[in-house]
């Protein structure tokens, strides 16, 4: 809903091709936008949201150790871009595109500094059994690990790959208007979320936040860029933006401010 009042196209349970296990799989939701204006080499653009939705009661903590990435550090975001952003274009863009990818969110939005690289489902469930010796009740703890917002992860990543190979062979045989179309995957969480991190005295400091960017990489195929990159194509890098329910809407409304910025 909140896609489609902000003018978006959604469709629901997409489906993809789980390669590590060799079956289909679905995503909740793919959300898409166009907009024909000339930029660049290009006539179009699209963007689309690679989304998956998750309910929880339990906090999700994310642990963002201080982090400059190098790119930022010797002005080099073009390499940050080359990185994280996941693009399929025809034709191919190149160096000469770089200043459109700088737009991103990724780069204009915060935080900058710093990235989820650990997670964690903060909840300890305690199952109370009976003794039959003592006839006391006694407690057995049973830990629930991180594998909610593991397998939410796991989903967007693949399911991401899966579209932007996908998308990038069809434009290859086609042969449409020049376009580019720009991949962001996305986890929308519906319930408390924290980030862990240590404040500007240096002290460990649990903050709620709303919206975070978790970096995360997969094993897959690279249709492009590697040799831009001069880096191992079968290693994926992606930003995985994790949003929760009460700023989705904001959260649209960078991503087309973001769209009319590229399009200027």
């Amino acid at each position: 809903m909140a896609f489609s009042q902000k003018g978006w196209n959604v469709g629901h349970q997409a489906i993809y091709v789980d390669e590590d296990e060799r079956r289909a799989k679905y995503v909740d939701i793919l959300a898409h936008k166009g907009v024909d204006k000339s930029f660049g080499r290009f006539e179009r653009l699209t963007v689309t949201l690679v989304c998956e939705c998750k309910k929880t009661e339990n906090p999700w903590v994310f642990y963002t150790p201080p982090f400059t990435p190098l790119e930022f550090q010797f002005g080099l975001q073009q390499l940050f871009a080359l990185r994280y952003m996941k693009v399929a274009s025809f034709p191919n863009w190149g160096q000469a595109e770089l200043p459109i990818l700088l737009k991103s969110h990724y780069l204009t939005e915060e935080p900058l500094e710093r990235f989820a690289e650990a997670y964690h489902v903060s909840w300890l469930k305690e199952d109370v059994d009976r003794d039959d010796h003592q006839q006391k009740p006694s407690k057995k703890r049973k830990f629930e690990g991180p594998d909610q917002i593991s397998n939410a992860i796991n989903q967007v990543l693949k399911a991401t790959n899966h579209n932007l190979v996908s998308i990038q062979q069809l434009l290859s045989k086609v042969h449409p208007i020049a376009i580019c179309g720009l991949f962001y995957p996305v986890i929308v969480v519906d319930g408390p979320m924290y980030e862990y991190g240590l404040n500007s005295e240096g002290n460990a400091e649990l903050r709620s936040v709303s919206y975070l960017k978790c970096r995360a990489s997969i094993i897959g195929q690279e249709p492009m860029h590697a040799a831009l990159t001069k880096a191992d194509p079968t290693t994926r890098e992606f930003l995985i933006d994790i949003v929760r329910e009460q700023k989705l809407g904001e959260y649209i409304t960078s991503l087309d401010k973001e769209i009319e910025s590229i399009t200027k």
